[in-house]
This record gives structure tokens, sequence and C-alpha cells, in this order.
């Protein structure tokens, strides 16, 4: 049995060599485009079955390097909300998750003028694969596995779940943002307006705050085609101009920083608000 000071300090070297693996398997990912569309191509045919279980995440391509089948992930007490329960003899798998808490800016304050941020950072957590638990079978809805076509998504249908306003509009280039607003070229067709529309929603996401801001400007460039090729792969989109862009930095990984992981979590998020009521 450990410790509490053992058992603290067993969790901080898990953590932190979660953190490294985690790191290198997404930039190596993001710029391996065959094994990246294996993965997205996994991804679509569990968007809607397991959408709240962990599916497209850098934590479950870990898991499965390491040999493990991996269908649904959720820790014991999300398990037992949906009245499965982990069956006996059964180890926790760990992934790393975000956890947020409060830091005062200035602790030279008074009292009643202290200012607090949140700061997000991340630990290691104990989960179970849905095939290490039994009980009552998941309510889900399940999704269509073929690959969709051009014509089936508009990107007028796209734009009335963005989170910021998209506009139309006779300009150079294929598009561009403030962070706040998005415009796109009106001549281009269907399939460039939806690439164009999720590449510039990345750099909204990604390249609009302090830290973003200080990448440099092939990084963010980088990150918002990879964001686009995931999403557009995602609904049968070719975009052959992303594909080609992110084969240009294979074997360049170790310069990506935390890349990988910013994108695969930012294509995640993106795909969530919206594609889910779109494709299903």
């Amino acid at each position: 049995m450990y410790n509490k000071e053992e058992y603290k300090k067993k969790a901080e070297e898990r953590t932190k060599n979660l953190q490294k693996n985690l790191k290198e398997l997404s930039n190596q990912l993001i710029t391996d485009v065959d094994k990246l569309d294996k993965i997205i191509d996994s991804w679509r045919e569990n968007l809607y079955r397991y959408s709240a279980y962990n599916i497209f995440s850098a934590n479950v391509q870990l898991l499965k390097r390491k040999g493990k089948t991996i269908s649904a992930l959720g820790s014991y007490r999300k398990w037992k909300k949906e009245e499965r329960y982990v069956k006996k003899g059964e180890t926790a798998l760990y992934i790393l998750a975000p956890f947020t808490y409060k830091k005062k800016d200035n602790p030279d304050l008074e009292e009643d003028e202290d200012m607090e941020e949140l700061i997000t950072s991340f630990r290691s957590v104990p989960v179970f694969d849905i095939s290490q638990t039994q009980g009552k079978p998941l309510n889900y809805t399940k999704s269509n596995n073929e690959l969709i076509s051009e014509t089936d998504i508009q990107f007028n249908d796209l734009i009335s779940y963005c989170p910021i306003p998209v506009f139309l509009d006779n300009i150079k280039g294929g598009g561009w943002t403030d962070g706040e607003k998005i415009c796109i070229n009106e001549e281009s067709n269907n399939q460039n307006r939806i690439c164009t529309l999720f590449h510039e929603l990345a750099h909204t996401q990604l390249h609009f705050s302090k830290e973003g801001k200080q990448k440099s400007r092939s990084i963010q460039e980088l990150e918002a085609e990879a964001v686009s090729y995931c999403l557009s792969r995602l609904i049968g989109l070719k975009n052959n101009t992303a594909g080609a862009y992110l084969k240009s930095w294979k074997g360049t990984s170790e310069k990506l920083e935390n890349s990988g992981l910013e994108i695969i979590k930012t294509a995640d998020k993106i795909s969530r608000y919206l594609l889910k009521d779109i494709i299903n």
C-alpha cells in the first residue's frame, strides 16, 4: 500500500509520462496523413454512438497503441450513472484529463480587491472501457457509417450552427477572421466554402488568445489546416490542399510543441457543436 506522499508522487509521475507520450503521439499523427485518415474514419463511425465517451482523442489513440481495445471510455461514476458496473478484477486505464482551479493575480492586494483567474491544468484519471463493464445497455442513436458526399452537406446549413457570424463577400483569398466574425469568398464553391469555414473556425479557437497570438504564422496555419482536414474528411470531403500541406510537415513533429494535442481537441470541439445535428 502507498502512503499519501508516495501515492502523490506516483500520480505526478504518471501524469508527466502521459503528457510526454500524448504530445509525441499527437504530433506524429497530425503529420502522417495515412494514419490520420484511418483514425478519422473510425471517429466518424462512432461519432454519435458514443459521442460522450472520448472517442476522438489522443488519449484513446495512445491506449490503442498500447494494444488496448477501446470502444467507449468513462469513469467509475459515469458508468454507475448509466447503470453499468465495472467487472470484478478489471484494472483501470489512465488518461489525461483537464481540471480548472482559481489562482489569485496578486496576493498582495487587499482581500476585497482580490482578483482571481481560472487556470486549466491536467492530471491522470482512471477510466474504464465499456468492455470492462456490465449492466444496462447504453441508449444511443446509431449513425450512418457511409461516407457523406459533398452534396449532402451545404455551407448554409453549417453556418447556422456557428458561434460567430459568417459572411460571404468579394474578397481576395479564401477567407479571413478577426476572431469575432468570419468572411469567406463569395465566388468559391460549396466544398471550398466549407473547408475554409473549418479553417477559419480553427483560427478563432486557437489563435486569438494571448498564447495563440505568440505562435509563429507557420504553426498557426498548420493548426488551422489540420483542423480543416480532419473535419472535411469527417463529412466525406476531399481537402487535398490541406492534406498536401500536412504531408510537407512529416518528419518535423518535434517542432510542433503542443500543436498535435490542440488540433485534435479543437477538431473534436468544433465537430460537437457544428456537425452533430447535421450528420445525425
